[in-house]
């Protein structure tokens, strides 16, 4: 049987154990509401965007402005292209190297 001071240890132990449990959900909670947060931030932020990019795309500037805008689409058409050919070549020489590579390699 124990004794009293075993079931004193005991008693504190759970007791520590239930504060632990405690803190750890509280935590948890604090973390739960720290990211609805940032997710409601989040959502607010890409809503203004998005209403910013409704806004500027049907009210292009007219004049010199508008010039600029026609511009602007012209580089981004010219960037996407030259990407688009630079893949193209990286992905052929990755391919050239993997071939030559081993004949060089046996060669030696």
């Amino acid at each position: 049987m124990g004794t009293k001071a075993d079931y004193h240890s005991s008693s504190s132990a759970k007791r520590g154990q239930n504060e632990q449990d405690l803190k750890e959900e509280q935590k948890r909670m604090r973390n739960r509401l720290s990211q609805k947060v940032i997710r409601e931030r989040r959502s607010a932020y890409i809503e203004q965007l998005e209403a910013k990019v409704a806004f500027l795309s049907q009210h292009k500037p007219n004049g010199p402005s508008s010039e600029l805008w026609q511009r602007n689409e012209a580089l981004q058409d010219s960037l996407h292209t030259l990407r688009k050919k630079l893949l193209s070549v990286s992905t052929t020489i990755i391919g050239l190297a993997d071939g030559v590579l081993p004949a060089l390699n046996t060669s030696s």
